[in-house]
């Protein structure tokens, strides 16, 4: 479950910031799709208007 006591040595590479097993890599992946989602808000927002 998540939030339990997990040996971090188990994770490699991107697993080990972004995982569903730990409360760290919980919050990281919210943060990461926050992030994403306000860069896609900013691009359509800021892009030049087609005439």
């Amino acid at each position: 479950m998540a939030g339990d006591p997990v040996n971090s040595s188990q994770f490699k590479g991107l697993s080990r910031y972004f995982n569903g097993s730990t409360l760290a890599g919980r919050a990281n992946v919210a943060k990461a799709t926050y992030a994403v989602m306000g860069l896609i808000i900013a691009y359509q927002m800021l892009k030049p208007s087609k005439k």
